[in-house]
């Protein structure tokens, strides 16, 4: 996997085909942030599971069917970001996340916690009609294709309970310590 940071305030994460991952710096700082290790683990466990169960490839299919197979990366791209994901999907990613994390010992119900924490933010702001408002509200409408916030909650909370009560582990680990002093940015020359 490749991961890259997206500069944007935003709380968002996306894949793309060959385990492209990007994540914005909204889901590391600022008020909508994770808040320990374990809720950052399910954000990439979630992006993770959308490569490995292939949706971005259906995503990548679905915008070559539109703009023929000569179009070039950008436009395919650009076409993938437009087209609504199913709710469906998301439930699959969210589930399959909480389990890669479980695989690696992090606490499964970090994922309800950062959804109910989500599902109580306020929501955004009605978007100016200029060019950025209209690209905004773009992503507006795929990520109203999206569970909502708190029925993501109810459902992970499922799942971790089903997630917690594995016999392979009797503890599970949520790292608030290491990600408490966390400064996003450039790193300091050594």
């Amino acid at each position: 996997y490749r991961i890259h940071i997206v500069r944007d305030k935003a709380f968002n994460a996306f894949a793309l085909p060959g385990g492209v991952l990007a994540i914005h710096t909204g889901v590391l700082s600022g008020p909508a942030a994770v808040r320990d290790e374990a809720e950052l683990m399910m954000v990439l466990g979630h992006e993770i599971a959308h490569v490995e169960l292939r949706h971005p490839l259906a995503a990548y299919e679905a915008a070559r069917a539109v703009l023929g197979s000569s179009a070039e990366e950008a436009a395919m791209i650009s076409q993938m970001l437009q087209i609504p994901i199913s709710s469906e999907y998301e439930h699959q990613a969210d589930r399959r996340g909480i389990e890669l994390a479980v695989l690696s010992q992090y606490d499964p119900g970090a994922a309800a916690r950062l959804w109910r924490r989500r599902s109580k933010a306020r929501p955004r702001a009605k978007l100016p009609m200029d060019i950025l408002g209209k690209v905004l509200g773009s992503a507006d409408r795929i990520l109203a294709t999206h569970p909502s916030n708190a029925h993501r909650c109810a459902r992970t909370r499922s799942v971790a309970q089903e997630q917690a009560r594995s016999p392979r582990w009797t503890r599970f680990y949520r790292g608030s310590t290491n990600l408490r002093d966390r400064v996003p940015g450039r790193r300091a020359p050594h």
